[in-house]
């Protein structure tokens, strides 16, 4: 079976599914439809995100399989990140990145504080 296109071949615009008929009862769907956002991916970016989630997100696996380098692998994780729009996302800072964020913020204002009395008085250390 083909994969439905998602691009259009004449201008590269966003093709939509507006019509989806049952192969059984002949029921006729009209609407506008979506895509996945897996459809974006190529059938190699496909295979590599399948066997990603059969080896359980191990990339010492993923290396195995496909007879590639770790750097490899990152690589190929990151273009695929790309083509599903994903942005990394920092939620959290670690304690010595926030130290050191305020460290540089009294450097600049000119103030001056013992980096141990700031420790203690905004976070404990890990």
């Amino acid at each position: 079976m083909l994969k439905v296109p998602s691009i259009c071949p004449i201008c590269s615009g966003e093709l939509r599914v507006e019509v989806v008929k049952c192969r059984h009862c002949n029921t006729t769907l009209q609407n506008q439809f979506g895509f996945s956002v897996f459809e974006k991916l190529n059938d190699e970016q496909t295979e590599f995100v399948l066997m990603f989630l059969r080896c359980e997100g191990s990339i010492k696996d993923m290396e195995k399989h496909f007879k590639v380098s770790y750097p490899t692998i990152k690589s190929r994780l990151q273009d695929i990140k790309k083509v599903l729009e994903l942005q990394e996302v920092k939620t959290a800072y670690s304690n010595m990145e926030i130290l050191d964020m305020v460290s540089r913020d009294y450097t600049r204002t000119g103030c001056r504080y013992d980096k141990k009395q700031i420790r203690g008085k905004l976070w404990t250390p890990n």
